[in-house]
């Protein structure tokens, strides 16, 4: 039996989704922890402001290493996290602040890329996106 490819992102390395030690273990194959609509909607984000977006960058000496995928024994954030299960990130994008980046996908909600985000988290000084099990009626706005 042949494995099938995974959707491989165009913008973004494998290391800027997960952690270290995911990568070390699973390498390029750690993709397959992640839902395909976040994959694609990160890209198609990048893509939509053509600026740079910063999720992990520990493996070019950062600090930042939690803000893709989350083992089960990471400590950061909530034991059910979004994160846990590959379908959410957090991220910068650059010369942007969160808020404008927030403020113009809730503007831009029903449009690509936006419109497969079902949540977003609000009050934070990053963008958080999720694509969580609920009914799509808009994006869900909470705050952490």
């Amino acid at each position: 039996m042949t494995m099938r490819e995974f959707y491989k992102p165009k913008h973004f390395l494998t290391r800027e989704l997960v952690d270290k030690e995911t990568f070390a273990t699973f390498g390029e194959s750690a993709l397959m922890f992640f839902d395909v609509r976040l994959l694609k909607t990160i890209d198609g984000i990048r893509e939509h402001f053509n600026k740079p977006i910063t999720i992990n960058n520990w493996h070019v000496g950062g600090p930042y290493d939690s803000r893709g995928l989350r083992r089960p024994a990471d400590k950061t954030g909530a034991d059910y996290s979004q994160h846990r299960f590959g379908r959410a990130v957090d991220f910068n994008v650059r010369e942007m602040s969160a808020d404008e980046v927030r403020k113009y996908i809730i503007a831009h909600q029903n449009e690509f890329p936006f419109n497969e985000i079902c949540a977003m988290e609000l009050d934070v000084s990053w963008v958080h996106i999720d694509f969580r099990n609920i009914s799509h009626n808009g994006i869900y706005l909470f705050k952490g």
